[in-house]
């Protein structure tokens, strides 16, 4: 249970939280916090997808992962795969019934949120992560969701200024990622942008 538990990225999941408080209280007064259920679900929606999404992408990079870094890899030394893959099924099922109980009220578009996510982070995870520049852009498509998500259809410039900014910073942070997970990358074949530039492809 711990070591799947580290799967999850914990302190990655705290800064969702964070960022979609942060992002709530731009818009709602801090004293309508405790009387805004939807907005926990919403929350709770956001952190159980993107945990799954930390689980299923440790699955599928397990062979990289033993070269990159190898003292944090899990799938099939302390985890076993199956084990990886029903909480992968779980934390999507939990985050979907939450997120669809958190946009009820009048928000039900905003449904689209954890179901695209969810599609995307397994499509990084088996595809896109390979390809240059396809998996740094979709990460940061999801991460750009994220204050959208805690407000649902109430948008405001400061919204979409954190919105811009998340999306640019994962962005740099996936690149420079790339350059660090390089060895890695290459040996398996992958084309992402530090193995292109150092290749030459």
């Amino acid at each position: 249970i711990r070591h799947t538990l580290r799967m999850t990225r914990p302190v990655n999941l705290a800064i969702i939280g964070l960022t979609m408080l942060s992002a709530w209280l731009i818009i709602h007064p801090v004293e309508s916090l405790l009387g805004d259920f939807s907005f926990a679900l919403r929350v709770v929606s956001a952190i159980c997808i993107a945990a799954a999404g930390n689980v299923i992408n440790d699955y599928f990079d397990r062979k990289v992962d033993l070269i990159n870094k190898p003292e944090r890899t899990y799938i099939d030394i302390s985890v076993k795969r199956r084990v990886a893959i029903a909480s992968h099924v779980l934390l999507n099922f939990v985050g979907i019934i939450a997120g669809w109980m958190g946009c009820r009220n009048g928000h039900g578009l905003w449904l689209i949120c954890p179901c695209l996510t969810l599609a995307i982070l397994w499509w990084y995870s088996a595809v896109l992560k390979r390809k240059f520049l396809s998996g740094n852009i979709s990460v940061a498509l999801c991460t750009a969701m994220v204050p959208l998500w805690a407000v649902c259809d109430i948008l405001n410039k400061s919204i979409l200024i954190a919105v811009l900014f998340a999306f640019a910073t994962t962005l740099l942070r996936e690149i420079v990622k790339d350059a660090e997970d390089e060895i890695g990358d290459k040996t398996l074949g992958y084309d992402t942008l530090a193995t292109i530039f150092v290749t030459g492809k």
